[in-house]
């Protein structure tokens, strides 16, 4: 054997001694991968953080005494034990956002017991009006389990109207009265009064009952400028004391600050008088000083990206300007009523974008809502329980100032809304669509919006104002009138299925159609299949411009007919002529039917083109997405297409 031969095969031996000690090496990591993954233990899930059930109904407006009792009564009840379940909008850190108004609201609607503060500010504030309307309604509605228990702290003597005197007696409200012989006690001395007599009943309703965790101490001998990082609303006493430090108040001020444990919450609540009488600041000069700089630090804060909500509250808002506040699923009927109000002379306005986020979609769409005048509220079977009009509702609720809120009442969902919507909404005014005519309703929106006070005619005026007047009533009472009107299950009346859009030169068509239809257990209504039938068609007493007092009373009869059974009805089938695409109350009966949200079937009766030529504009438009129509223009094809037509309503309808 030569050297060489030799030499590669000691190399060839080499490379298969690493190679079974690389295959072993993998084998041993795999293995020891294995025992690894096994013996590795599984990580367990996070539990869900349990909702705090108690909540604490304060006023937002509240002077400085009042708040500084709430924050000491709240701190010492969470000392207690129960720091996770007490609800506090300044705890949560809220009060600053967007949502504080609804997320308040939200709360409320949920709470298992709720702590009320009375005071004369407590009962003037909008929010606390809407707490107490939203308690009420639980305590009326909500079954024995779910009614909330409620704890009534009177600070001030105030007046209970008799329907909350009755709610409060039907649940045993707990009552803490700090006026008469306690008046004159100190606001710690009612703290620790009001917190002994809560305590034992609150710490049985509590479920999480955990220890309170102080905030950390900071070292108060350096002044690392914190403040300048947060908002006011957010500062501890430690930054309310350097910022005074930093505008130069003298220490015997700045310790008297501290003593009463003074943070960015309190700050915001005090007056004038409250750095006089209550903090010691004596100097008229320097209680200016105090005031005058930190609302330049206010002012200052509008400027952060994040206060655009603040920014959006300082809009002024235009005269004749509307924004709709409709759910997304009721596009078509919000177009529609932009349209006949941008006829009026009117500008509108809607969300255009939705966001990924509430917060996101109020900083998207709350910029043209500010801009506004009026909010107007299309409240529809979708919009009872949409996220997006609760939140837009509420937002325009939060913006205040000369704005309003006005609801158009499509279809009477009051049964599903929020309680908080019910607050909120229940006494603000609304114009009855589910009921009156479209075009008699948006009479009374222009006029609403628009008054004409110019009007020929002494009684024309009057009459025509008592019929604005009486149009505009609150949400809450039109639905509650509307639900007793509803018509008796035993009233012999005939709901139709399928309502019938024609011209009269085509009436013998439409009884055959008719006929045809209920043959086949599809009730349907036109004007012409009305009993007693009539020899007039609607086309002729509508077209008829010389009309008695007791003609224009039939016509506005047939209108109120044709309005009620084409809302009950669940298709509209539009009988095309050339006539018909030129007529202008079938042209009404479209827009009516877009604005219920009835699909509409086209039948064709005599020839047209498709889209027909010559119909208006928007009649065209409409028309556009609508499928091709039935061809029953000659007899032949009548005989042929009828069982297509069928087959297409019986599709329509389901």
């Amino acid at each position: 054997m030569s050297d060489k031969e030799e030499k590669t095969k000691a190399v060839k031996h080499k490379k298969g001694k690493t190679k079974r000690s690389e295959k072993k090496d993998v084998g041993s990591k795999k293995e020891k991968n294995k025992d690894d993954l096994e013996v590795q233990p599984v990580k367990p899930r996070k539990p869900k953080k349990m909702k705090k059930s108690i909540y604490i109904s304060h006023s937002s407006d509240a002077t400085f005494v009042e708040k500084r009792f709430v924050v000491d009564l709240v701190q010492q009840v969470k000392e207690n034990n129960l720091a996770e379940d007490i609800w506090f909008d300044k705890d949560e850190g809220i009060i600053d956002s967007s949502s504080w108004l609804s997320t308040r609201l939200e709360n409320t609607d949920k709470c298992r017991a709720i702590v009320f503060i009375f005071s004369r500010d407590f009962m003037t504030c909008p929010i606390t009006v809407y707490e107490r309307k939203i308690i009420m309604e639980r305590i009326s509605h909500d079954d024995e389990a779910k009614k909330p228990q409620v704890f009534c702290v009177i600070l001030e003597q105030v007046q209970f109207t008799q329907t909350f005197a009755e709610c409060l007696l039907s649940v045993n409200a707990v009552l803490v009265d700090l006026t008469g012989d306690l008046a004159h006690l100190s606001i710690e001395e009612k703290t620790s009064y009001a917190v002994g007599a809560l305590f034992e009943r609150l710490d049985k309703i509590a479920t999480v009952k955990s220890p309170y965790m102080p905030p950390p101490i900071q070292n108060e001998s350096k002044y690392n400028e914190d403040w300048k990082r947060k908002r006011v609303i957010a500062w501890n006493c430690t930054d309310v004391v350097e910022w005074l430090y930093s505008i130069h108040v003298r220490e015997f001020y700045r310790h008297s600050f501290a003593e009463q444990r003074v943070d960015g919450y309190l700050l915001l609540a005090t007056r004038d008088s409250d750095l006089q009488w209550l903090l010691g600041v004596d100097s008229r000069i320097v209680r200016k000083k105090i005031l005058s700089e930190l609302m330049l630090v206010l002012k200052s804060e509008e400027k952060y990206s994040e206060s655009w909500h603040l920014r959006y509250r300082l809009i002024r808002p235009r005269r004749d300007s509307i924004y709709l506040i409709y759910d997304p699923q009721d596009a078509r009927l919000a177009s529609n009523i932009k349209t006949d109000l941008s006829r009026r002379g009117l500008q509108v306005l809607s969300h255009d974008k939705l966001g990924q986020s509430r917060e996101e979609f109020l900083q998207l769409n709350g910029g043209s809502l500010a801009k506004c005048s009026y909010a107007i509220c299309l409240m529809t079977e979708a919009a009872s329980t949409s996220p997006f009009v609760f939140h837009e509702v509420l937002f325009s609720y939060w913006l205040g100032g000369d704005r309003s809120l006005l609801t158009l009442l499509f279809s009477n969902s009051w049964n599903k809304l929020k309680n908080s919507m019910k607050a909120t909404m229940g006494d603000s005014p609304a114009i009855d669509f589910e009921k009156k005519l479209y075009s008699e309703s948006m009479s009374i929106l222009e006029h609403h919006i628009k008054p004409q006070p110019n009007l020929t005619g002494v009684v024309l005026e009057q009459k025509y104002l008592e019929q604005m007047t009486e149009g505009v009533q609150t949400l809450k009472s039109i639905c509650f009138a509307n639900m007793t009107n509803e018509p008796n299950a035993d009233e012999s009346i005939i709901i139709p299925k399928i309502f019938i859009s024609y011209q009269w030169d085509v009436q013998g068509r439409v009884l055959e159609i008719a006929d045809f239809l209920e043959s086949n257990d599809l009730p349907c209504w036109s004007d012409v299949t009305m009993t007693p039938r009539s020899s007039t068609s609607r086309m002729a007493m509508r077209q008829n411009k010389s009309q008695s007092t007791a003609d224009a009373a039939q016509v506005e009869n047939l209108q109120t007919h044709i309005h009620r059974n084409m809302k009950l009805s669940k298709v509209v089938v539009c009988c095309l002529t050339p006539k018909y695409v030129h007529c202008q109350n079938c042209e009404q009966d479209m827009l009516l039917a877009s604005s219920l949200g009835k699909p509409v079937l086209p039948v064709m009766l005599q020839f047209v083109t498709w889209p027909p030529e010559g119909a208006s504009e928007r009649v065209r438009k409409m028309m556009t997405h609508l499928p091709r129509p039935v061809d029953l223009s000659t007899d032949k094809l009548f005989k042929a297409n009828l069982p297509q037509f069928l087959d297409k309503v019986v599709r329509f309808m389901s």
